[in-house]
């Protein structure tokens, strides 16, 4: 268990294995969060943020043991690497990852991601009242976890996206990944567009609004 006093971030290591690894894993997720959190609260608006306490796991079995309690009543997605609860991160990390590959470095901005939706959820809208796809595409976007763009690995832009419904992608009752839409792609290409678009100072509002941006259609992407 770490404190962090300058990020107001604990962090707890769920494991006994691998311990050389996972504290340097910490300490490079603590300079990524370091370099990445000013960017990120200037871009949403916000000026400050509280502790966050992020619970790191490498085992899948563990991970799913301590999260399961969470889900009573609804199935874990099979592709959940990572989950908000009680405004704590709850993460499984990949130790085989070598540190200094482009995987390594995916793999810590999928925890600025998990940190970018509490910002989204606390910050910016009530937990109760969240936007799937925008809290999703802003994490997506903010957290700069899929690297330079490229049109081609998008072929869902070559559909007829007036036909998907983005406040019908949902992780609870398991439409947000289907075997015809993955959702995360939508909903990064959505914000995607909305904050190349649109001034910042207009983008901050409309993300604001609930009652406009579920008005908001992916032909907005066309």
């Amino acid at each position: 268990q770490i404190h962090h006093q300058r990020l107001k971030t604990q962090t707890k290591f769920n494991s006994t294995k691998n311990y050389k690894y996972n504290q340097l894993f910490i300490e490079n997720l603590y300079k990524k969060i370091i370099n990445e959190k000013k960017i990120i609260l200037d871009k949403l608006e916000v000026k400050n943020v509280r502790k966050v306490t992020i619970h790191l796991y490498d085992s899948r079995r563990t991970f799913i043991s301590n999260i399961k309690k969470f889900y009573i009543g609804s199935k874990i997605p099979t592709y959940c690497k990572g989950t908000i609860q009680n405004g704590e991160i709850y993460f499984l990390i990949n130790n085989k990852i070598k540190e200094d590959s482009y995987e390594y470095e995916i793999e810590l901005r999928r925890i600025i991601h998990e940190y970018i939706h509490i910002i989204y959820n606390e910050y910016i809208c009530n937990a109760k009242e969240r936007i799937t796809w925008l809290d999703e595409g802003i994490a997506l976007n903010l957290s700069n976890q899929r690297g330079k763009f490229r049109k081609e690995k998008y072929l869902i832009l070559d559909s007829n996206l007036n036909t998907i419904d983005l406040n019908k992608l949902d992780h609870e009752h398991q439409t947000f990944v289907t075997e015809n839409i993955n959702g995360y792609d939508i909903s990064y290409l959505t914000v995607k567009y909305l904050m190349e678009t649109l001034p910042k100072e207009e983008f901050n509002q409309i993300i604001r609004q609930n009652e406009k941006i579920v008005k908001i259609r992916t032909n907005y992407m066309a």
